[in-house]
This record gives C-alpha cells, sequence and structure tokens, in this order.
C-alpha cells in the first residue's frame, strides 16, 4: 500500500486523475441451464478449449490482451455461468463464440 501511494505522490498528480488512465473493460456475466451433469460438460469444454491453455483454478479461465473469459459452473444451481471482460469493443462477437462452445459441449 505505501509504495501505491508513493508512486500516486511521485506523478504529481490527482488520484483521480491516475483513476481515469485506467481503461475500460466492459463485463457481462451470463447464466446458461444444463440438463446434465456440469462435470461432464467442464470436462467435454476443457478439451475444446485445450489449444487456448485456460487457467483451471476456477473454471476454466482464457486471458488474451484484449479480453477475458471464465466458465465455471454454480455450486448450487444445476448451470453454467459464462464471464466476459474485454476491451476490444467485441463483446456480442465473444459472446456469440463461446455461448456456440459451450452448446456443442452441452450436446456432444
Amino acid at each position: 500500500m505505501s509504495l501505491a501511494i508513493a508512486e500516486i505522490i511521485s506523478q504529481g498528480k490527482k488520484l483521480s486523475a491516475l483513476a481515469d488512465e485506467i481503461p475500460e473493460y466492459p463485463y457481462k456475466q451470463i447464466s446458461i441451464h444444463l440438463r446434465e451433469d456440469p462435470d461432464g460438460v467442464m470436462l467435454r469444454l476443457k478439451d475444446a478449449l485445450a489449444k487456448m491453455e485456460p487457467d483451471t483454478l476456477d473454471g476454466l479461465k482464457i486471458t488474451t490482451d484484449s479480453y477475458s473469459v471464465l466458465i465455471r459452473p454454480s455450486n448450487t444451481e444445476p448451470i453454467l455461468r459464462l464471464y466476459i471482460e474485454t476491451a476490444a469493443g467485441n463483446m456480442k462477437e465473444l459472446e456469440e463464440r463461446y455461448q456456440e462452445i459451450i452448446r456443442r459441449a452441452m450436446k456432444a
């Protein structure tokens, strides 16, 4: 924390001005209802997304320079949650692409 404060002071800018320099990352969450075991769907998704080398710590997370996608099962309901965050203005494209990948994993 003290390093962050020192950085703010050294730049001689107001904190609000520094915050304005942080890029916007629009965010969307989509819930996809399942009629089957979420674990089976997640295994098929892991195979389908293997080339993108997803982080598997909390579901399947794909991170690129311009976007981040996380697919994870709910712990309380038979649904998958799809989280998308992007700075590239391609939210709709990412939403369609990953929903299609999920639909294919559900049908397999």
